[in-house]
């Protein structure tokens, strides 16, 4: 009876929170602050976490989380659910990158070895190849790749990318393809990305302070998977990098996590809707979560507001959605916009 109520609930929940959320758009014109001023929703819970995991040690979440990104690609939402992990004492990346590889093996080996009746459903999105494809990306090491010589890879390609790879610039959608292709379709880790490219908490590299102590994790059809960095400890580099932000005032409270005494840590945030995708071999994060909210689509009772943007944009709705491979990925570590 419990498994039943519990089965009806969940069922239930994603309608529960469209009404919620329906009346509170509805209630918004005539409602006061209600924190007193005005507050932002979450784009990830790592600060907190940092917090938590110098008490604890090694600590995580699976919770929502927000993105305000204008883009139309199959991969991205505006809410999403990250699973986020902190790891204190974490002083080399291969501390946190050994981690995730196992949280993915064990995902996938669990999926194939117990779930095949599920997978069986969805058939024939997830046909035999794509199973063997997951066996074999289980099956090996996930190689490291450092940020300048995946560059170097992706230029020595011959291949006409969408976008020239370059030595400052991110990583696009059509690189990320081609990294995982070139590794032979095994997941693939990218580290020591260029310090400007990394948010003000990340860590930079000892020894060499223009790349940061950073990765992401790319992966079959979904790309980029998870993001981490090691997080700066050390209170004097912090307090420089946001007082030349002007940020320093805001995030006393997160200065104040050195100033009364941290280790050295790190941690990841990974896509949880990405991995769905990714295991299921169904190619768009809307069609793995109900309700699905994205740039264009907020509240499935009022459809979408995609016919207004693209009027504006003079695009139509298919000419927007094809726009995917000229989308800028800017999930490096979920966490970028928290400054």
């Amino acid at each position: 009876t419990l498994k039943r109520i519990t089965a009806v609930y969940l069922c239930l929940l994603p309608v529960f929170r469209l009404l919620s959320t329906m009346q509170t758009a509805n209630d918004a014109p005539n409602t006061p602050n209600f924190f007193h001023g005005p507050m932002f929703l979450t784009v990830s819970g790592q600060l907190e976490l940092e917090a938590m995991a110098g008490g604890i040690g090694k600590v995580y979440t699976l919770s929502p989380a927000f993105r305000a990104e204008k883009s139309t690609s199959r991969r991205h939402l505006a809410e999403f659910h990250m699973l986020e992990a902190e790891l204190a004492f974490a002083e080399r990346i291969e501390d946190l990158t050994s981690v995730l590889e196992d949280l993915y093996k064990s995902v996938v080996r669990i999926v194939l070895e117990k779930h095949d009746k599920e997978l069986a459903v969805i058939h024939p999105h997830c046909a035999e190849d794509h199973l063997k494809a997951l066996e074999a990306s289980i099956s090996k090491p996930f190689p490291h790749v450092p940020y300048c010589e995946a560059v170097e890879i992706l230029r020595r390609s011959g291949e006409a990318f969408i976008n020239v790879p370059g030595a400052d610039s991110d990583l696009k959608s059509d690189h990320e393809r081609y990294l995982i292709k070139h590794c032979a379709g095994v997941p693939v880790f990218v580290t020591d990305f260029p310090m400007a490219s990394k948010p003000f908490y990340a860590r930079a590299n000892d020894g060499d302070a223009t790349t940061a102590a950073s990765f992401d994790m790319l992966a079959g059809g979904v790309c980029e998977l998870a993001g981490g960095t090691l997080r700066e400890e050390r209170y004097d580099v912090l307090e420089q990098r946001l007082e030349a932000l002007g940020k320093r005032e805001q995030f006393q409270g997160y200065l104040d996590l050195r100033r009364l005494g941290t280790t050295p840590h790190g941690g990841f945030g990974l896509g949880f809707e990405r991995l769905i995708s990714l295991v299921t071999n169904v190619p768009s994060s809307r069609d793995v979560t109900p309700f699905p909210r994205s740039w264009t689509r907020t509240l499935a009772a009022r459809g979408t507001a995609g016919e207004e943007s693209s009027q504006a944009s003079g695009k139509s709705s298919v000419q927007a959605e094809d726009d995917d491979d000229f989308d800028i990925d800017d999930d490096d570590d979920h966490v970028d916009d928290e400054e």
